[in-house]
């Protein structure tokens, strides 16, 4: 699974990216704009325990590859689409995470000129909204040329698309048939993805920062089920993440918060994908796996080779903490 960390220049995406992925900057690559890629690991407990119980040599967390996008230029208008470079490496990710800036600071100044959550939340949606757009109008000029039944349907479909868009209305927004959403996927559409909004807040914010998402969707009356929210204190939280695990732990509750970044957005972005976890297990390996909620054990079972899939017979089910109470 892969998560594109998107937003405008200094709303703090590379501290996610490191915080996630324990990746940090190459200071050589500092003020370029390339995309990074790194990978965060989900340490599980109870895989933890599984392990312990089945003596496993080999233990493989799952897993969820993160993309950092570089933000718009300084300057650059919410209505410009993302340059085709960028746009090429995004659209393969399942899902974004928008880093809003809500954290104030006098040595990182805000590439609009003032820190407004608000304003640079419905900026990052209708960057979306553009890119979409383009993709569309230009689909239509191919589409003009075709005279044939399925090209008729699909021109109905991308004038729906055209109309939602230059409504600046997100395509997750829009009631597609299980169908038409069939169509669509091929077109990577990214205002159809699922999104995480995170709120960036400052140090003296953070034991007040669950209010200060919920004010912020009050504000934008974004009440989307495919739009999850999510707040971190990345400058402090990205120095907490280099201490010890007890340290750490501590620091984070002492910020107001239950879980560490990583944890959290994880749990978010898992909610947000109706995401679920299965284990496999024995002598050899044990491993952790994500899979949609409600997804039949054959379907599961091709997530770990697609030949058990085609040649699957019967299961047979137990919970983890049976297994780890039985041995």
């Amino acid at each position: 699974m892969q998560c594109g960390i998107v937003g405008p220049p200094q709303s703090g995406k590379s501290t996610l990216f490191n915080i996630l992925t324990g990746v940090t900057s190459d200071l050589s690559t500092q003020g370029k704009r390339e995309v990074r890629r790194g990978i965060a690991t989900i340490i599980d407990k109870k895989l933890d325990r599984i392990e312990e119980t089945l003596s496993s040599r080999n233990k493989v967390y799952a897993t969820v590859e993160y993309v950092d996008v570089p933000g718009s230029v300084a300057g650059s208008k919410a209505t410009e689409a993302y340059p085709a470079k960028v746009l090429a490496e995004i659209r393969s990710c399942n899902m974004f995470a928008l880093l809003i800036r809500s954290f104030k600071s006098e040595t990182i100044p805000h590439s609009r000129g003032s820190v407004n959550p608000a304003r640079d939340l419905k900026d990052g949606i209708l960057e979306f909204i553009i890119n979409d757009l383009n993709t569309v109008e230009n689909r239509l000029k191919r589409l003009s040329k075709l005279h044939t039944p399925q090209s008729k349907s699909e021109t109905a479909l991308m004038q729906t698309c055209q109309d939602a868009l230059s409504n600046e209305i997100s395509l997750r927004d829009v009631d597609f048939s299980n169908q038409e959403r069939e169509t669509l996927k091929s077109f990577s559409f990214l205002s159809l993805k699922p999104l995480l909004v995170v709120l960036n807040v400052g140090e003296e914010e953070a034991d007040k920062a669950w209010d200060m998402v919920h004010e912020l969707r009050e504000w934008t009356q974004i009440k989307s089920d495919r739009i999850g929210w999510v707040a971190i204190a990345g400058v402090i939280e990205e120095e907490i993440a280099l201490l010890k695990a007890e340290e750490r732990d501590q620091f984070i509750q002492e910020l107001g918060f239950k879980l560490p970044t990583l944890d959290r957005v994880i749990k978010a972005t898992t909610e947000l994908l109706g995401l679920i976890n299965f284990y496999t297990g024995g002598e050899p390996e044990c491993r952790s796996w994500l899979i949609p909620e409600g997804w039949a054990a054959p379907k599961a079972a091709g997530e770990i080779h697609s030949d058990m899939e085609r040649g699957f017979i019967r299961a047979v089910v137990c919970t983890w903490e049976d297994l780890i109470r039985e041995g």
